[in-house]
């Protein structure tokens, strides 16, 4: 089964194909370049590196959200267009799912975060592959409250773009918390693809037409004009 999956939902741009079972080319890009005129080269570069076409690809795979509101769109657009021209299959990937896949720490929390600004986070936290705490948007203050009722001495690691970013409001909240490392703590195209391996040995798969972006919230514009004309 080969399997080529993208990620647009934060500062980093990837791709990444995978092959029985293994990654065999990834590309990750954070150079400030839009992702839109970045993602197709990348996309065109790992499967030059393997000698595939997009033919060839079994199951095209992407990272649905939460995140950036205009990069998960470019993700999710190329993915949606290649599987159309193609006539293959998708797989939708949580963002907050793939960063935790990053962190190995077998009977402790893991806990994936991204900056949704106003000290809000989106969050999800997991524990051996359980979802303790499903994806959501929520203050910082209140995801420590929450985490602090489930830990029971448990090691708490987070993870993702926000970590560092409210790392200091954590540290305020709680107590013997760690942190992932730069390396493993932000969203790569190669976790995404395992996890669409995963879903497609469940059955998740969508068609072309199914795959959508996944938003725990409205975009800020839409909000402010609802808020002004009180919808």
């Amino acid at each position: 089964m080969i399997i080529l999956a993208a990620d647009t939902s934060s500062s980093y741009c990837s791709a990444a194909i995978w092959r029985e079972g293994r990654i065999i080319s990834e590309s990750c890009i954070n150079n400030g370049l839009v992702h839109s005129e970045m993602l197709m080269p990348i996309i065109e570069q790992v499967m030059l590196n393997c000698s595939l076409e997009p033919f060839d690809v079994d199951i095209y795979a992407c990272v649905t959200g939460p995140g950036s509101f205009t990069g998960v769109r470019i993700a999710v657009s190329t993915i949606k267009g290649l599987a159309h021209a193609h006539n293959k299959p998708c797989a939708a990937v949580n963002t907050l799912e793939a960063a935790a896949r990053g962190v190995f720490s077998p009977g402790n929390i893991i806990c994936s975060l991204l900056d949704a600004r106003r000290g809000q986070v989106y969050a999800a936290a997991y524990m051996d592959d359980w979802a303790l705490i499903p994806p959501c948007a929520l203050p910082v203050g209140k995801l420590a409250g929450e985490l602090n009722k489930l830990r029971m001495g448990r090691k708490i690691i987070f993870t993702g773009d926000g970590a560092g970013i409210h790392m200091p409001a954590l540290k305020g909240e709680m107590e013997n918390i760690q942190f992932a490392p730069q390396g493993v703590s932000y969203q790569r195209a190669a976790l995404a693809a395992q996890l669409a391996f995963e879903a497609a040995g469940r059955g998740e798969l969508l068609s072309c037409f199914e795959l959508d972006a996944f938003y725990l919230r409205k975009p800020q514009a839409e909000r402010e004009y609802e808020s002004r004309n009180k919808l």
